[in-house]
Protein backbone atom coordinates (compact mmCIF):
# COMPACT_ATOMS: atom_id res chain seq x y z
CA UNK A 1 0.00 0.00 0.00
CA UNK A 2 0.91 3.53 -0.62
CA UNK A 3 1.20 6.32 1.26
CA UNK A 4 0.50 9.51 0.10
CA UNK A 5 3.17 12.65 0.01
CA UNK A 6 2.16 15.04 3.25
CA UNK A 7 2.08 18.71 2.59
CA UNK A 8 4.76 19.09 5.24
CA UNK A 9 4.45 22.66 5.72
CA UNK A 10 1.22 22.89 5.68
CA UNK A 11 0.61 22.02 9.95
CA UNK A 12 3.45 24.76 10.84
CA UNK A 13 1.57 26.95 8.48
CA UNK A 14 -1.15 26.50 10.15
CA UNK A 15 -0.23 26.67 13.46
CA UNK A 16 -1.18 30.45 13.85
CA UNK A 17 -3.60 30.91 11.27
CA UNK A 18 -7.23 31.44 12.76
CA UNK A 19 -9.58 28.10 12.35
CA UNK A 20 -12.46 30.49 11.41
CA UNK A 21 -10.45 32.09 8.02
CA UNK A 22 -12.88 32.58 5.89
CA UNK A 23 -15.83 31.30 7.41
CA UNK A 24 -18.38 33.45 7.70
CA UNK A 25 -19.23 35.61 11.22
CA UNK A 26 -21.52 36.60 13.40
CA UNK A 27 -22.27 40.30 13.10
CA UNK A 28 -19.74 42.23 15.45
CA UNK A 29 -17.18 39.42 15.83
CA UNK A 30 -13.72 40.20 14.80
CA UNK A 31 -11.78 37.37 13.13
CA UNK A 32 -8.58 38.14 15.76
CA UNK A 33 -10.72 37.16 19.11
CA UNK A 34 -11.55 33.43 17.04
CA UNK A 35 -9.39 30.50 18.05
CA UNK A 36 -5.76 30.26 16.67
CA UNK A 37 -5.11 26.34 15.19
CA UNK A 38 -2.62 25.78 18.05
CA UNK A 39 -5.10 26.08 20.79
CA UNK A 40 -6.94 23.17 22.71
CA UNK A 41 -10.39 24.06 22.12
CA UNK A 42 -11.81 25.49 19.27
CA UNK A 43 -14.71 27.57 19.90
CA UNK A 44 -17.44 27.28 16.78
CA UNK A 45 -19.90 29.44 17.81
CA UNK A 46 -18.85 32.46 15.93
CA UNK A 47 -19.86 30.76 12.65
CA UNK A 48 -23.05 29.89 13.86
CA UNK A 49 -24.96 33.09 12.35
CA UNK A 50 -28.29 31.91 14.54
CA UNK A 51 -28.16 32.80 17.83
CA UNK A 52 -30.24 30.42 19.10
CA UNK A 53 -27.88 27.64 18.59
CA UNK A 54 -26.10 26.12 21.02
CA UNK A 55 -22.15 26.54 21.85
CA UNK A 56 -20.24 24.57 19.70
CA UNK A 57 -16.37 23.81 20.68
CA UNK A 58 -13.68 21.46 19.37
CA UNK A 59 -11.89 20.14 22.45
CA UNK A 60 -9.06 18.32 21.33
CA UNK A 61 -8.01 17.77 24.77
CA UNK A 62 -10.63 14.58 24.60
CA UNK A 63 -8.72 13.09 22.30
CA UNK A 64 -5.43 10.84 22.98
CA UNK A 65 -2.52 12.70 22.81
CA UNK A 66 -0.76 11.20 20.13
CA UNK A 67 -3.59 11.61 17.84
CA UNK A 68 -4.16 15.39 18.80
CA UNK A 69 -1.94 16.50 16.02
CA UNK A 70 -3.43 14.79 13.19
CA UNK A 71 -6.93 15.53 14.47
CA UNK A 72 -5.60 19.49 14.83
CA UNK A 73 -5.07 19.03 10.81
CA UNK A 74 -8.34 17.42 9.64
CA UNK A 75 -10.33 19.56 11.58
CA UNK A 76 -8.97 23.04 10.09
CA UNK A 77 -8.79 21.41 6.74
CA UNK A 78 -12.80 21.13 7.17
CA UNK A 79 -13.30 24.09 8.35
CA UNK A 80 -11.09 26.63 6.14
CA UNK A 81 -8.39 24.41 4.80
CA UNK A 82 -8.09 23.14 1.01
CA UNK A 83 -10.32 20.86 0.44
CA UNK A 84 -9.91 17.57 -1.54
CA UNK A 85 -10.87 17.20 -4.86
CA UNK A 86 -15.18 16.75 -5.18
CA UNK A 87 -15.62 16.92 -1.46
CA UNK A 88 -17.40 20.06 -0.41
CA UNK A 89 -17.20 22.74 2.48
CA UNK A 90 -19.77 21.37 5.35
CA UNK A 91 -21.41 23.29 7.72
CA UNK A 92 -20.05 24.34 11.48
CA UNK A 93 -22.75 21.51 12.86
CA UNK A 94 -21.32 19.37 10.48
CA UNK A 95 -18.25 19.56 11.76
CA UNK A 96 -18.82 19.18 15.35
CA UNK A 97 -21.19 15.66 14.32
CA UNK A 98 -17.59 14.46 12.57
CA UNK A 99 -15.67 15.32 15.56
CA UNK A 100 -17.56 13.03 17.44
CA UNK A 101 -17.15 9.95 15.06
CA UNK A 102 -13.61 10.97 14.95
CA UNK A 103 -12.94 10.89 18.70
CA UNK A 104 -14.92 7.82 18.75
CA UNK A 105 -12.01 6.37 16.12
CA UNK A 106 -9.36 7.54 17.22
CA UNK A 107 -10.46 6.36 20.55
CA UNK A 108 -10.48 2.67 19.52
CA UNK A 109 -6.88 2.87 17.48
CA UNK A 110 -5.44 4.01 20.66
CA UNK A 111 -7.40 1.59 22.77
CA UNK A 112 -6.41 -1.63 20.89
CA UNK A 113 -2.52 -0.47 21.02
CA UNK A 114 -2.81 0.04 24.80
CA UNK A 115 -4.56 -3.51 25.13
CA UNK A 116 -2.01 -5.12 22.23
CA UNK A 117 1.20 -3.20 21.90
CA UNK A 118 1.64 -5.36 18.15
CA UNK A 119 -1.26 -3.07 17.02
CA UNK A 120 -0.17 0.01 15.22
CA UNK A 121 -0.71 3.24 17.05
CA UNK A 122 -0.20 5.31 14.09
CA UNK A 123 -3.09 5.90 11.61
CA UNK A 124 -0.34 5.37 8.80
CA UNK A 125 0.01 1.89 9.68
CA UNK A 126 -2.95 0.79 9.77
CA UNK A 127 -3.79 -1.92 7.76
CA UNK A 128 -7.08 -3.76 6.40
CA UNK A 129 -7.47 -5.97 8.28
CA UNK A 130 -6.98 -3.14 10.98
CA UNK A 131 -10.13 -1.59 9.54
CA UNK A 132 -12.14 -4.48 9.49
CA UNK A 133 -11.36 -5.29 13.18
CA UNK A 134 -13.02 -1.72 13.50
CA UNK A 135 -15.85 -2.62 11.17
CA UNK A 136 -16.55 -5.09 13.58
CA UNK A 137 -16.24 -3.33 16.12
CA UNK A 138 -18.97 -0.86 14.77
CA UNK A 139 -21.39 -2.81 14.50
CA UNK A 140 -21.45 -4.85 17.85
CA UNK A 141 -21.27 -1.44 19.59
CA UNK A 142 -23.58 0.92 17.07
CA UNK A 143 -27.25 0.13 17.40
CA UNK A 144 -28.43 3.21 14.46
CA UNK A 145 -27.63 2.03 10.99
CA UNK A 146 -27.14 5.34 10.23
CA UNK A 147 -24.55 6.70 12.79
CA UNK A 148 -22.52 3.64 11.64
CA UNK A 149 -22.57 5.08 8.04
CA UNK A 150 -21.98 8.37 9.72
CA UNK A 151 -19.11 7.16 11.27
CA UNK A 152 -17.15 4.70 8.91
CA UNK A 153 -17.59 8.06 6.55
CA UNK A 154 -15.67 10.72 9.15
CA UNK A 155 -13.25 7.91 9.13
CA UNK A 156 -12.58 7.87 5.37
CA UNK A 157 -11.57 11.83 6.02
CA UNK A 158 -8.46 10.74 7.26
CA UNK A 159 -8.17 9.26 3.40
CA UNK A 160 -9.53 11.96 1.58
CA UNK A 161 -7.37 15.11 3.51
CA UNK A 162 -4.31 12.80 3.46
CA UNK A 163 -2.40 15.75 1.36
CA UNK A 164 -2.33 17.78 4.00
CA UNK A 165 -2.09 15.63 6.69
CA UNK A 166 0.74 14.21 8.71
CA UNK A 167 -0.05 10.89 9.87
CA UNK A 168 -3.39 9.78 6.80
CA UNK A 169 -4.41 6.78 6.67
CA UNK A 170 -2.77 4.48 3.97
CA UNK A 171 -5.48 3.62 1.50
CA UNK A 172 -9.48 3.99 1.05
CA UNK A 173 -11.41 2.59 3.47
CA UNK A 174 -14.36 2.16 0.90
CA UNK A 175 -11.95 -0.72 -1.07
CA UNK A 176 -12.73 -3.04 1.48
CA UNK A 177 -15.16 -5.80 1.02
CA UNK A 178 -16.40 -5.82 4.61
CA UNK A 179 -16.52 -1.73 4.95
CA UNK A 180 -20.21 -0.74 4.02
CA UNK A 181 -23.31 -2.93 4.98
CA UNK A 182 -25.95 -4.48 2.45
CA UNK A 183 -28.57 -1.56 1.21
CA UNK A 184 -32.13 -3.44 2.14
CA UNK A 185 -34.57 -1.91 0.10
CA UNK A 186 -36.86 0.15 1.62
CA UNK A 187 -39.86 -1.19 0.95
CA UNK A 188 -39.18 -4.88 2.21
CA UNK A 189 -41.57 -6.80 4.18
CA UNK A 190 -43.16 -5.76 7.22
CA UNK A 191 -40.97 -7.77 10.10
CA UNK A 192 -43.24 -6.28 12.58
CA UNK A 193 -43.97 -9.06 15.58
CA UNK A 194 -47.92 -10.23 14.65
CA UNK A 195 -50.03 -11.82 17.18
CA UNK A 196 -49.64 -15.20 17.59
CA UNK A 197 -53.00 -17.19 15.34
CA UNK A 198 -54.09 -18.76 18.59
CA UNK A 199 -54.60 -15.85 20.08
CA UNK A 200 -55.88 -14.02 17.01
CA UNK A 201 -58.42 -16.93 16.71
CA UNK A 202 -59.79 -16.66 19.49
CA UNK A 203 -60.15 -12.81 19.65
CA UNK A 204 -61.84 -13.15 16.12
CA UNK A 205 -64.12 -16.31 17.18
CA UNK A 206 -64.90 -14.20 20.32
CA UNK A 207 -66.43 -10.93 18.29
CA UNK A 208 -68.46 -13.45 16.19
CA UNK A 209 -69.72 -14.54 18.83
CA UNK A 210 -70.24 -11.22 20.19
CA UNK A 211 -72.17 -9.96 16.50
CA UNK A 212 -74.18 -13.21 16.96
CA UNK A 213 -75.73 -12.36 20.43
CA UNK A 214 -76.48 -8.73 20.05
CA UNK A 215 -77.34 -8.19 16.42
CA UNK A 216 -80.94 -7.91 16.95
CA UNK A 217 -80.84 -6.08 19.83
CA UNK A 218 -78.47 -3.69 18.48
CA UNK A 219 -80.15 -3.46 15.04
CA UNK A 220 -83.25 -1.93 17.36
CA UNK A 221 -81.43 0.08 19.24
CA UNK A 222 -82.12 2.79 17.32
CA UNK A 223 -84.52 5.39 18.72
CA UNK A 224 -87.85 5.51 15.85
CA UNK A 225 -86.93 9.11 15.61
CA UNK A 226 -83.70 9.41 15.04
CA UNK A 227 -82.57 7.44 11.80
CA UNK A 228 -79.09 5.53 12.34
CA UNK A 229 -78.10 7.38 8.67
CA UNK A 230 -79.29 11.22 9.70
CA UNK A 231 -77.70 14.52 10.36
CA UNK A 232 -80.82 15.68 12.14
CA UNK A 233 -79.33 16.95 15.50
CA UNK A 234 -81.55 16.03 18.65
CA UNK A 235 -83.70 18.60 20.05
CA UNK A 236 -82.20 21.41 22.55
CA UNK A 237 -84.07 22.98 25.56
CA UNK A 238 -84.06 26.68 26.56
CA UNK A 239 -80.56 26.55 27.93
CA UNK A 240 -78.84 25.63 24.69
CA UNK A 241 -77.71 22.15 25.77
CA UNK A 242 -78.66 18.52 24.57
CA UNK A 243 -81.55 16.46 25.95
CA UNK A 244 -80.32 13.69 27.28
CA UNK A 245 -81.23 10.86 24.78
CA UNK A 246 -83.89 8.03 25.68
CA UNK A 247 -82.49 4.87 26.26
CA UNK A 248 -82.40 2.34 23.87
CA UNK A 249 -85.09 -0.29 24.09
CA UNK A 250 -82.41 -3.16 24.28
CA UNK A 251 -81.53 -1.91 27.86
CA UNK A 252 -84.76 -2.51 29.17
CA UNK A 253 -84.71 -6.08 27.92
CA UNK A 254 -84.06 -8.64 30.41
CA UNK A 255 -80.36 -10.36 29.95
CA UNK A 256 -80.42 -13.85 28.85
CA UNK A 257 -81.17 -16.43 31.74
CA UNK A 258 -78.58 -19.15 30.41
CA UNK A 259 -75.13 -18.81 31.22
CA UNK A 260 -72.81 -19.20 27.98
CA UNK A 261 -71.09 -22.12 28.37
CA UNK A 262 -67.15 -22.84 27.81
CA UNK A 263 -65.33 -21.45 24.99
CA UNK A 264 -64.84 -24.34 23.23
CA UNK A 265 -68.89 -25.29 23.12
CA UNK A 266 -70.06 -22.03 21.13
CA UNK A 267 -69.92 -22.31 17.37
CA UNK A 268 -71.02 -19.08 15.51
CA UNK A 269 -72.98 -18.76 12.43
CA UNK A 270 -69.42 -18.05 10.40
CA UNK A 271 -67.79 -21.73 11.23
CA UNK A 272 -65.91 -20.09 14.21
CA UNK A 273 -65.35 -21.51 17.31
CA UNK A 274 -64.46 -19.78 20.71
Amino acid sequence: MNTPAVTAAAAPAARGQRVLNGRELRAGTALEHTSRFADDRWVLTPAIIQRHERSLVLDFTVLPAEHRAVARELFYGLLSGPLPPGLPRVSITTVRKIFTAARYFLRWVAGREAGDPSCPAALARLRPADLDDFHRHLMATTRARGLRAHYRASVRLFWHYRATLSDPLGFDPACLDAWGEPNHAARGENRTARIPEPVMGLLLAWALRFADDFADSAASSTPPSWPANSAATPPRCAAHRCLPPSPPSWASTPAPTSTPGPASAWTGAHGWTA
